[in-house]
């Protein structure tokens, strides 16, 4: 039975986590701010790419860190296997995030021709 609780107190501990250590993807967010962080990529793209729907994130990088939040390189698919990048600033905000997505030129949002 100890062993059990022991478990469940890890489990637990886990599962608040929200940033650290990269996970698969390569993003210093974990949990459901994975799919935060997601979500809010693919909205910046679909914007500029309306004919370029956003198919997947392929992999996100930490490009720097400063004492208000991590600046990542995320590359994205969209259609016919087209990779993008954008970057994404996120902050952690008493345990949750707030995400900042911009094209890695700064330049700002567009509509694709």
């Amino acid at each position: 039975m100890k062993l059990l609780v022991s478990a469940a107190v890890l489990v637990l501990a886990a599962c608040a986590h929200t940033t650290g250590a990269p996970n698969a993807l390569g993003t210093s967010v974990s949990g459901q701010h994975v799919a935060n962080v997601t979500r809010d990529v693919q909205g910046w793209h679909n914007v500029q790419n309306p004919n370029c729907q956003f198919v997947r994130a392929i992999k996100a990088a930490v490009v720097e860190r400063d004492t208000g939040g991590v600046t990542e390189r995320w590359t994205i698919e969209g259609c016919d296997g087209r990779l993008f990048e954008y970057h994404a600033y996120i902050m952690s905000m008493g345990g949750g995030i707030t995400v900042m997505v911009s094209n890695p030129d700064g330049s700002p949002a567009s509509v694709a021709p």
